[in-house]
């Protein structure tokens, strides 16, 4: 629940660490393998050759999923799922020998059928460390908190992490980190969604009241 500007997400979009690139296969299994990559404030792209499984699961469906990790701190880290917009040729390795020089090898371009992958990121989610704020969320069990609350203004924004998750068959209950406290008003448009029954808001310093939806 984060969207692309968020720092940490930039942050590990410009990174040099390795992109895990998974597709979906004939019989619908999931297919990941470590890849070289790079943002250019649009697309995540990457190179990849004609001749392996990945490039026909991806002809078949272009859904896939990237996860990152942050170098720094491997305990942070964002997965983005989208589709591949965009598949060019790459006759001559150009791309191959930037992503290269990006990640500082001596290698270059061998000769094999290239194609450029343009990946349109759809949804980000992951685990940022450092949300200074914690949040109490009720809801009814079988709720998607990715699809209630990925229109309300101001959340998206907030870095949520998602540290704990009780799952009954009464409730759903989160206990979530943000990066900063949560307005009034996300919290009652967070409110409004049908099947959230409570929030306690910014429990670790502001706005200690606690609210609840009737």
């Amino acid at each position: 629940m984060a969207e692309l500007n968020n720092p940490k997400v930039q942050k590990i979009l410009k990174s040099k660490a390795f992109a895990h690139l998974a597709t979906l296969g004939a019989n619908g299994e999931p297919q990941s393998s470590p890849m070289w990559f790079l943002w250019d404030g649009e697309y995540i792209k990457f190179t990849h050759t004609k001749n392996r499984k990945k490039y026909q699961n991806i002809q078949r469906d272009p859904r896939v999923s990237i996860s990152i990790t942050d170098g720094d701190d491997p305990y942070t880290y964002a997965e983005f799922r989208g589709v591949v917009e965009r598949i060019e040729d790459d006759p001559n390795g150009a791309f191959f020998d930037t992503l290269a020089e990006h990640y500082g090898a001596s290698i270059r371009y061998p000769g094999d059928p290239r194609v450029i992958l343009y990946v349109k990121v759809q949804r980000v989610v992951g685990q940022y460390r450092g949300g200074n704020y914690t949040q109490i969320l009720v809801a009814k069990p079988d709720l998607n908190v990715y699809e209630a609350f990925k229109d309300v203004e101001g959340l998206m924004a907030q870095g949520v992490q998602i540290v704990q998750e009780v799952r009954t068959e009464e409730a759903l209950t989160y206990v979530l980190k943000t990066a900063r406290p949560l307005s009034a008003a996300t919290t009652a448009a967070m409110l409004k969604v049908p099947g959230v029954w409570y929030i306690g808001a910014n429990l670790d310093g502001t706005q200690r009241q606690p609210h609840l939806s009737l």
